[in-house]
């Protein structure tokens, strides 16, 4: 697997009409990613944001139409800003702050989307995963960079895990399986357009 690296996307949405019209004002999201890089600490180009971000909305789109199919409105990607993810943050968590996981407060946040946090896999694919999944994926590889050792990795865990010895024993244990099972794109849990697919915008969706 190439270099991987972690981003924090806030992005802001609005509500488009056939015709193209939007209706006023915008609505905001804060979404967390796993995506493949060129280097650790590469930013990805704005042309991939984009192009993942609209897809991401257009699938949600084919999703709520489907629900609704008498709705023929459509969110839509307005604008969005992107800031790395810095993994060594999570060793200052004192086990109660949020400000520290601010993705466990986007997946409580999460209504019309598949999910806040994205594993994106090198073919472009992606999946959504919970935030325990997103914290355990950053701890790996910080163990697996060698910017922590596995004392530092387990006590996180403790900390992560108060109430279970078990599953913060495991989370080290098996930290192998765990992350080749986050690391799996599922198939069949829904409508996902082709990454690179045109026209790269929101919607409307096309049943």
């Amino acid at each position: 697997m190439s270099a991987r690296a972690s981003f924090r996307v806030d992005l802001t949405y609005g509500l488009f009409h056939p015709g193209g019209g939007r209706a006023p004002g915008e609505q905001k999201k804060t979404w967390f990613f796993e995506i493949p890089v060129e280097a650790p600490s590469a930013l990805p180009p704005i042309a991939y944001w984009t192009e993942l971000l609209h897809r991401i909305f257009y699938d949600a789109n084919v999703a709520m139409r489907r629900r609704e199919p008498n709705d023929v409105n459509w969110l839509g990607l307005v604008q969005f800003w992107v800031s790395p993810v810095l993994g060594e943050s999570l060793l200052a968590w004192d086990g109660r702050s949020a400000d520290l996981l601010p993705w466990v407060a986007a997946e409580r946040a999460v209504v019309w989307e598949s999910g806040a946090c994205y594993f994106v896999a090198n073919d472009g694919r992606y999946d959504t995963f919970g935030y325990i999944e997103y914290t355990e994926l950053i701890m790996n590889r910080l163990l697996d960079a060698g910017r922590i050792d596995a004392v530092a990795f387990q006590h996180f865990m403790r900390l992560f895990f108060p109430n279970n010895a078990a599953t913060a024993h495991e989370a080290f244990a098996d930290r192998a399986q765990r992350v080749r099972n986050i690391e799996a794109i599922r198939e069949g849990i829904g409508f996902r357009r082709q990454p690179g697919s045109q026209p790269m915008c929101s919607g409307p969706p096309q049943l």
